[in-house]
């Protein structure tokens, strides 16, 4: 006996001392273990582009440190996607060492608007999961970026490439093939809009391609220091800190926040974008609002990840028999408990993510 309580104890400081609760790295992402891209693009990666034959790269994010997170090590907090040097002057390399220029005379310019690299879990299959687990992984890279080229003194933006590009399996070893699939996507596209002409395309001086350069940062939510309280009902009102000037409750629940306001003498709960109790600001996600974080020219808030998993008769049947085969009476009778699982049953967790400035969405 004395020597299973010095067991246990042992382990619980183990555990205790190799782990960090998930929500305190995201207040500092710069002081996580940088995980480091390596991304070499072969010659026969190359693309031949017929309409352009330079091409001028621009690092638009407001925060150009983050990249996204991978998990290596279990009970680990996450290391940081990094560039060992500049991303800008990384990624612009390597769109230089994807072309292969074409004929005509042009210069077009890549103006990156977000990038982010994430790794998502669903259900396996039912012989996946019986071979492997209930959970499968896929790789999934975020990309979003402006197309512009000179002409006539000014820059035209001729096109948008907003994509995801997935690969089944753990993140850590497919961050450099996403990588090179976005770059030589983006090349490709980014051809086609010189075939096509754009009279009416928004431009600007070419002299001022600084100036679009941290259009991001303009966001009053980013700017003000001391933000406005009151309730957002909509993202746009959240990114102009221009929040409704009414009076709210809020109720706290199990690591998250229940609102309740008064509008039109009807009192309504949970249909406001989020809100700012003077201090902190909050976000509506799923039944509840989550408190945001601000994070380097952006926002990360620590919520609820949830997975469906289907249970179908034909996999409970077929993890009962492989259950029975292997326990020995009278144990045998534990077998079934996978048949008494329901149909459907869902699986949540808490994870961070981070805010899109963008667009709102959660990564």
């Amino acid at each position: 006996m004395p020597n299973l309580v010095l067991l246990f104890l042992t382990l619980f400081f183990y555990i205790k001392a190799n782990s960090q609760p998930a929500q305190d790295y995201y207040n500092s992402p710069s002081t996580l273990k940088p995980f480091y891209l390596s991304l070499e693009i072969k010659k026969k990666d190359r693309v031949a582009a017929s309409n352009f034959n330079k091409i001028e790269f621009i690092d638009g994010r407001s925060d150009s440190l983050l990249m996204g997170f991978v998990s290596i090590e279990v009970m680990k907090p996450p290391q940081r996607i990094s560039i060992k040097n500049s991303a800008e002057n990384y990624l612009r390399s390597k769109m230089y060492e994807a072309l292969s220029p074409g004929p005509v005379e042009k210069t077009i310019v890549i103006k990156l608007n977000d990038i982010w690299f994430n790794q998502t879990i669903t259900q396996a299959g039912w012989l996946e999961g019986t071979l492997l687990g209930p959970e499968k992984r896929a790789s999934n890279l975020f990309f979003n970026a402006d197309v512009l080229v000179h002409e006539g003194g000014n820059l035209k933006k001729i096109g948008n490439i907003d994509s995801c590009f997935s690969k089944k399996g753990w993140l850590p070893n497919n961050c450099d093939e996403l990588l090179q699939n976005a770059i030589v996507t983006t090349i490709k596209y980014s051809d086609q809009c010189c075939e096509k002409h754009f009279a009416d395309a928004v431009s600007v001086p070419s002299n001022q391609i600084d100036s679009i350069k941290r259009l991001n940062a303009s966001f009053a939510i980013l700017r003000n220091e001391n933000r406005k309280k009151g309730i957002y009902f909509s993202y746009t009102d959240f990114l102009n800190d221009a929040p409704t000037a009414l009076p709210f409750e809020t109720k706290e629940g199990f690591r998250k926040v229940f609102l309740k306001y008064k509008q039109a003498n009807d009192t309504t709960s949970d249909k406001a974008w989020g809100f700012n109790d003077g201090h902190d600001i909050y976000m509506h996600i799923d039944s509840g609002y989550y408190k945001l974080r601000f994070t380097d020219y952006s926002f990360s808030v620590y919520a609820p990840e949830t997975i469906e998993i289907i249970n179908t008769f034909f996999s409970k049947i077929v993890y009962t028999a492989g259950w029975y085969s292997v326990y020995d009476p009278p144990f045998k009778l534990l077998a079934a408990e996978p048949f008494l699982k329901p149909g459907r049953e869902r699986q949540t967790y808490f994870r961070v993510y981070f805010l899109n400035i963008l667009n709102g969405s959660l990564r």
